[in-house]
């Protein structure tokens, strides 16, 4: 089922029909292996057409973001750990994307420039969320 905080971040994307949203949160809940790369393969051909770029780029950040999201004290820790292997991960989905003939080169390369942004972004937001978190306890 699409979150709330996902339908809400849609908002401004042009997924809108619910098969739309099912395919996005089939690529956001995608895991890091065989399996969960050929859903991503499967269900970003629907986003690949121009007028869905945007939304192509918005669904694959949150798929890079989700493990930061589902586990945020693990990369409040090891931040630069955690990125490298979020990168790493990053390219070896842009790798798997770079075999299909139908995807432009060109989207590609955005799609990875998008992830690695957000990645910095929200790895960036949780260190600073846990620090925050922690003067308040030692406030306490």
């Amino acid at each position: 089922m699409f979150t709330n905080s996902n339908h809400r971040a849609c908002v401004d994307t042009s997924i809108m029909t619910p098969m739309e949203k099912m395919r996005a949160n089939a690529i956001i809940r995608a895991k890091h292996d065989k399996a969960g790369l050929s859903v991503i393969n499967f269900n970003i051909t629907h986003f690949i057409p121009k007028i869905y770029n945007d939304s192509a780029y918005f669904v694959l950040s949150e798929w890079a973001i989700e493990p930061i999201k589902s586990q945020p004290n693990k990369f409040a820790h090891y931040p630069i750990e955690g990125e490298k292997a979020l990168i790493k991960r990053i390219e070896i989905l842009i790798e798997n994307l770079s075999s299909r003939h139908d995807i432009p080169t060109e989207f590609i390369q955005n799609a990875k420039m998008q992830m690695i942004g957000a990645v910095s972004r929200k790895i960036h937001a949780t260190q600073t969320a846990n620090t925050q978190n922690n003067e308040i306890l030692k406030q306490a």
